[in-house]
């Protein structure tokens, strides 16, 4: 099949094309069917890396793929959810900072500077994307649904778990970045 053509690359590219979907059915109050795509495509980010280790599919390709359709998905419904006021804008910035810095600097390494570079992340940055993952819905859904999540202390001992390792994945991403642009190190972890 190639590096490229992929099952797992297809779940990855999948969860990049569920964006406009979920937010045009979610801008014409169609909650049901926006979930159920939402839910669809954050369940692809568990799927992809499980079938590539299964079934050998793994690529450098693939490992580039799977954390930008990350960013693409939390940029995009943060920033939707911020403009709807159901995102804090102190989390949004958060969010938007770690995710936007990150995406930021695979042009800046691949292309300008012409950095080989390898995604092998630590429970750190998979946490806060799982995290991330958990509060999009509740972000999304919780007013329009009357849900009350929201206001609960569960909520935002979650929202603060979250922000935290999102805080600490940005901090310490930037010396790594550093040391792959100056050519001392070749792996995002």
């Amino acid at each position: 099949m190639g590096p490229y053509l992929t099952i797992p690359n297809a779940l990855t590219s999948y969860r990049i094309a569920c964006i406009p979907l979920v937010l045009y059915a979610y801008a014409q109050s169609l909650h049901g069917f926006a979930i159920a795509v939402l839910a669809a495509s954050l369940l692809t980010d568990f799927l992809d890396g499980q079938i590539a280790r299964r079934w050998n599919q793994e690529s450098p390709f693939g490992a580039l793929l799977d954390p930008v359709a990350d960013k693409f998905v939390v940029i995009a419904f943060v920033s939707y959810a911020w403009t709807m006021g159901a995102c804090p804008t102190w989390a949004a910035i958060v969010y938007l900072a770690r995710n936007i810095a990150q995406l930021m600097a695979i042009p800046i390494l691949m292309v300008w500077l012409k950095r080989p570079f390898h995604v092998r992340p630590k429970w750190q940055p998979k946490w806060a994307g799982f995290l991330a993952f958990v509060l999009l819905p509740i972000f999304l859904f919780d007013k329009p649904l009357g849900l009350g999540i929201q206001g609960t202390p569960v909520y935002f001992g979650v929202l603060f778990v979250s922000l935290a390792l999102e805080l600490y994945v940005l901090v310490t991403y930037v010396p790594r970045l550093i040391q792959i642009a100056r050519g001392t190190h070749d792996t995002f972890e």
